[in-house]
């Protein structure tokens, strides 16, 4: 993507004046209180404008859940905000998930909120965001194939015994 089709990428998505602090009310006294923004929504995987104009950000999922839910919610912002035209999770899917690191981000874990990143469609006059989920083509045993090398730190020792065997 990089090299043959030009997209950058770690790519910047302009964020100047997205930094929208709502007003709160704290409890119980009900004074009007602003909470500092202190940290950046950060870059997205791969990001290009084609040369139509339509600008496009793209995030390959390969962190836990919570990244998921944060990748989906920064895409999200940024399209309401008019900064991109498309924005596309990739993710695995539920089977793919059980032969991967414990707690990465997958579509069955994301399914009960689909609704509510569907309803923010609303504030979208132009754009898409999408999902696209990744799915293995099969298993095997076979010694030619070995596992990838897992790490010693972490919980990686624990997912190592975890590792679900391939049905003969």
């Amino acid at each position: 993507m990089v090299d043959d089709e030009g997209w950058q990428a770690e790519g910047e998505v302009d964020l100047q004046n997205l930094e929208e602090k709502p007003e709160l009310r704290l409890y119980p006294s009900l004074e009007s209180y602003s909470e500092p923004i202190t940290s950046a929504f950060g870059n997205f995987d791969f990001v290009t404008t084609t040369s139509s104009g339509i600008r496009v950000a793209i995030e390959w999922e390969t962190g836990n859940i919570s990244s998921s839910h944060r990748s989906l919610n920064k895409l999200s912002i940024v399209l309401a905000a008019k900064k991109i035209h498309a924005g596309v999770l990739i993710l695995p899917s539920r089977n793919l998930y059980e032969h991967l690191t414990d707690r990465i981000g997958n579509i069955g874990e994301l399914s009960p909120y689909l609704g509510m990143w569907k309803s923010m469609g609303a504030s979208v006059e132009h754009g898409m965001l999408a999902i696209a989920v990744v799915e293995h083509d099969e298993l095997t045993d076979d010694s030619k194939f070995p596992y990838l090398k897992t790490g010693k730190d972490g919980r990686a020792v624990e997912g190592k015994n975890k590792r679900i065997k391939p049905a003969r």
